[in-house]
């Protein structure tokens, strides 16, 4: 059997990886049963990892986005499957590559709209190329003042990969639903996610930018050392979500993981958080943890390893298949990570709540690793006879 000690045990051991320091927090209900700090926030001073370490939560940006959207749902402000271009009027006339069987490509008229629901599945036909002319042009100018309607305007211009609906991709669909956020509200995506999310939550910790109070608190980012494998500091490299004002919906969030906790937990009540606020209506919650895939489109999904017996749903990764996964947390379990190794897991089923940060860059263990670390977690949760 597993207890938390073998879990513990397992999260020290990172740092043959390239992992400096890491986090893991394990809620039952609304409690805290189970946590565990490894290593450093800052190795060169160091400062060892606490609860007060800030983490770029890159992706898990997109289960925020995702909740703020579906609020707006909730209020009939929008229908999944609207066209995008009734509310973005540049994505009314999209291209799409269209390729041949001898490799050949041409760029014709896209025969499907994009729908609302299309950005909430990854299946818009957007992508994430950091290096094509248009997105490279965006990343080098770092000192600016671009805002998500500049990004969406920009991705309008761009060819998508596929007629919209077609097929699953990971793209920057959540940036243009976060612009959605923004034309329906009225309101920044920052400033909307400020007031109806992190303040009912009671969320402090999280922004967009830290003040120069809080940057001492920054986690810092580490790769495996070639030779060694052992971590050394490095920097964030090239990356979209840059500029003064920029407020990505796919990135950018910046939080403790006792605030991603708290949000984590009230999606695994579904939608109601500790303190009582409600958030999203049960039903939502059930929404966004269905499967929406089948077919070719499932088949992008799995073919990264760990995905195997998960689906997709309004966002976010869902458990559908135990046999296929190999997982030890149960079916319906759901959540998503970010690209520096942030991972979180809400298991309604059993009241469980899962979150891990760490901040390494190119590590090949990185999915591994967040999967394995959800199922011990809930294996040392029986062993230990806290469920």
């Amino acid at each position: 059997m597993v207890s938390f000690n073998d879990l513990g045990a397992y999260q020290d051991s990172f740092s043959r990886y390239g992992v400096a320091g890491s986090d893991l927090a394990v809620w039952v209900g609304y409690k805290q049963v189970y946590r565990h700090m490894s290593g450093w926030q800052n190795a060169a001073k160091k400062i060892p990892v606490s609860e007060k370490t800030l983490y770029r939560m890159f992706s898990m940006t997109k289960p925020v986005t995702v909740t703020a959207a579906m609020q707006l749902y909730e209020r009939c402000l929008f229908r999944l499957d609207d066209p995008l271009s009734d509310y973005l009027p540049e994505f009314a006339d999209m291209r799409v590559r269209e390729r041949a069987a001898d490799g050949s490509e041409r760029i014709v008229p896209a025969g499907n709209p994009i729908l609302i629901r299309h950005l909430f599945e990854m299946t818009a036909g957007f992508d994430y190329d950091k290096d094509s002319p248009e997105m490279s042009h965006w990343v080098d100018e770092k000192d600016t003042d671009h805002t998500l309607a500049d990004f969406s305007k920009l991705i309008a211009s761009r060819p998508l990969q596929f007629e919209p609906g077609t097929r699953w991709l990971y793209s920057v669909a959540h940036d243009i639903l976060a612009r959605l956020v923004e034309v329906i509200s009225g309101m920044s995506i920052g400033e909307y996610v400020r007031r109806y999310i992190f303040d009912p939550i009671g969320m402090d910790s999280a922004v967009y930018r830290l003040t120069p109070e809080k940057e001492k608190d920054l986690c810092q980012i580490s790769r495996p050392d070639e030779k060694t494998g052992l971590p050394v500091t490095t920097d964030l490299g090239r990356t979209l979500y840059c500029g003064r004002k920029f407020e990505g919906g796919g990135a950018g969030l910046i939080m403790t993981v006792d605030d991603y906790a708290k949000f984590t937990a009230m999606l695994t009540h579904k939608g109601k958080a500790e303190n009582g606020a409600r958030i999203l209506a049960e039903t939502t919650v059930d929404l966004i943890r269905t499967n929406r895939l089948s077919g070719v489109r499932l088949s992008d999904f799995q073919s990264v390893r760990t995905r195997v017996g998960y689906g997709y749903g309004l966002g976010m990764r869902t458990h559908i298949d135990r046999a296929a996964s190999g997982s030890l947390t149960p079916l319906g379990e759901f959540g998503w990570g970010g690209m520096l190794g942030t991972y979180m897991a809400a298991i309604p089923e059993k009241r469980i709540s899962i979150v891990y940060a760490m901040q390494v860059l190119s590590c090949p263990q990185r999915t591994l690793i967040r999967s394995m670390i959800c199922s011990m977690a809930c294996a040392a949760l029986e062993y230990e006879r806290i469920l």
